[in-house]
């Protein structure tokens, strides 16, 4: 993969890091890596309100209708801690691109697990990295006039870079350490059942 400079994409989904069912992020991250390395790309679960499918797959074809690339990036939690770790779980055994579709199985060499909300981002050439960004440089997607807003429920968030510093509703926590980077592959992301 290519090194990702964050700071110049125009379209993200931004996720905030943390455990999840219990195993933690560097563990999640080499097995997502193995994932891609053998499948060609992975699913990436969440369960953000911010972040439903159809609108990632908006996002998604936006870019991809500008010739831009998505990115999903992955974020360290604010000053005030991160997202409850899920324990309660089960693994995803098929998914489907549209809400209310057909389901097709989930390819073997792909582990994912589902929750409340049983979202995944479509993703490959995951990278760990380090570098920073300012939230206040980026809107929300889906309303460019509102600034980026994490919350828990609303941990992953679909952004456009536009600059949102000025925004009474801007997040105070503002600069965050990126810790991991990876592209999104079509149809960006799906609905999970098992």
């Amino acid at each position: 993969m290519n090194y990702i400079n964050v700071r110049r994409a125009k379209y993200l989904v931004l996720s905030v890091t943390g455990p999840y069912a219990g195993e933690v992020e560097t563990n999640i991250y080499s097995r997502k890596m193995k994932e891609i390395e053998n499948c060609g790309f992975t699913f990436w679960h969440h369960q953000s309100y911010q972040a439903k499918p159809d609108l990632v797959q908006r996002i998604g074809f936006q870019a991809e209708s500008e010739r831009q690339r998505l990115y999903l990036v992955i974020i360290s939690t604010g000053v005030h801690g991160s997202g409850l770790d899920t324990k309660k779980s089960k693994r995803a055994t098929r998914y489907r691109t549209i809400n209310r579709g057909d389901y097709e199985p989930i390819p073997p060499g792909i582990y994912v697990e589902t929750g409340k909300r049983p979202y995944a981002l479509v993703i490959k050439d995951f990278s760990i990295i380090d570098e920073e960004i300012d939230l206040w440089d980026y809107s929300n997607f889906d309303n460019p006039k509102r600034a980026i807003v994490i919350r828990q429920g609303g941990s992953t968030v679909c952004a456009i870079s536009r600059f949102s510093g000025n925004n009474l509703e801007r997040m105070k926590s503002h600069v965050r350490k990126v810790v991991a980077c990876a592209e999104f592959v079509s149809p960006y992301s799906v609905w999970l059942g098992s």
